[in-house]
């Protein structure tokens, strides 16, 4: 994931296995400085940076950069460098990043079939063709352009706006996509937690977002409790979230292999036209080859969470951002640059379209030539 980025990072993530949902205030700020006591040993200009990441915002960085300062000679650096000097300037940007690489998948769809190939029906029709055609017959040639126009449509372009967007999760990353995917003109229609999910049928629009934000701004606090606030909003109806209609999936929940092949099923069978990641490992590789199989554009976390490092502290002391719109720019600027390079690699690999090896395998090779250069083999 940090190979895509662009930036001067290794190919390595990492975190801690501690869950802050039962926990009192005292003992996460306890937890965080006890945690950089440790991880400041690893860290450095030349070494490593910690980032955001799944149960970490604004006050875990704070915590963390307080010990760090604690324990070592550093001066203020408010909004860059390590840590942001404990104030993260854009807590967004990564699932902003996620929601601009959907539009950028979208937009550069080759065909209304996912990865651009005709449906398996076609080249049989277009044989047959072939062989009537030999046989003498006059109109198998209108024929012909006729299946070819239907079944192989030329390149067109799309985007969020007007899709459906089922999103679970409801930390920071799946409010910041379904802030963005609403400003992309697009209706998400589910968010959901470890008590469960959210549905409004005609789509949460900002100021549905804005309660919903107020409401897990709580620490513990749970997104049933938003149903109090909405008189359109359902709770665990239907029981299982990847069962109602959408256009596009983002899986933004903390769960690892949420999706399987049962749910990859259900989300094709129920609309679904594109899964963009937007958490770590939602999908098992079965999932990933049912979206495949039944036509579905996926775009994977290590390509989708690599866009949001551009408002990462290193990269902004390289590159300031001053405001969201220049951020936003920089994001779709990201965006582009990694779905070109995902495509490029996966074509010079002979896996046109399978952006899943394209990631893999462009992932891979930065940290390999890397290797190669220092003399590892």
């Amino acid at each position: 994931m940090n190979s895509l980025s662009g930036g001067a990072a290794g190919g390595a993530a990492g975190g801690s296995d501690f869950n802050p949902e039962n926990k009192s205030e005292a003992e996460i700020q306890r937890f965080c400085q006890c945690f950089m006591n440790e991880l400041s040993k690893y860290l450095g200009p030349d070494i490593d940076h910690p980032g955001m990441g799944l149960g970490v915002g604004a006050r875990e960085i704070g915590y963390m950069y307080g010990q760090w300062k604690r324990t070592h000679q550093v001066g203020a650096q408010r909004g860059r460098g390590l840590l942001w000097g404990g104030a993260a300037p854009f807590p967004h940007a990564t699932g902003f990043g996620v929601a601009h690489f959907a539009e950028a998948l979208l937009q550069d769809k080759k065909a209304t079939f996912g990865l651009g190939k005709a449906p398996p029906l076609a080249p049989r029709l277009l044989k047959d063709d072939k062989r009537g055609r030999r046989g003498g017959g006059q109109a198998h040639g209108s024929l012909r352009l006729l299946l070819s126009r239907l079944l192989c449509p030329p390149a067109v372009q799309d985007s969020l706006k007007g899709k459906r967007v089922l999103i679970t999760g409801s930390g920071d990353v799946a409010l910041a996509v379904a802030e963005k995917v609403i400003a992309f003109g697009g209706h998400p229609i589910t968010l959901s937690d470890s008590s469960g999910h959210i549905f409004e049928e005609d789509g949460i629009d900002a100021s549905k977002l804005s309660v919903i934000k107020k409401i897990k701004a709580d620490r513990g606090a749970r997104i049933g409790r938003y149903i109090v606030a909405s008189t359109t909003a359902k709770f665990l109806q239907p029981e299982n979230i990847y069962s109602i209609p959408c256009d596009v999936c983002i899986p933004c929940s903390g769960e690892v292999h949420a999706i399987g092949k049962t749910e990859a099923t259900l989300l094709a069978d129920h609309g679904c036209k594109m899964v963009v990641e937007g958490g770590n490992l939602p999908s098992t590789q079965e999932a990933v080859a049912s979206f495949k199989k039944r036509g579905l554009l996926y775009g994977p976390y290590k390509a989708s969470l690599s866009i949001g490092t551009v408002a990462n502290g290193p990269n902004l002391s390289h590159r300031p951002l001053a405001s969201t719109a220049e951020l936003d720019a920089a994001l779709a600027e990201r965006g582009l640059a990694v779905l070109t390079q995902v495509k490029r690699t996966a074509k010079e690999f002979n896996a046109i379209g399978d952006l899943n090896r394209g990631t893999e395998i462009a992932s891979f090779l930065k940290v390999a030539e890397v290797m190669m250069a220092h003399g590892a083999v």
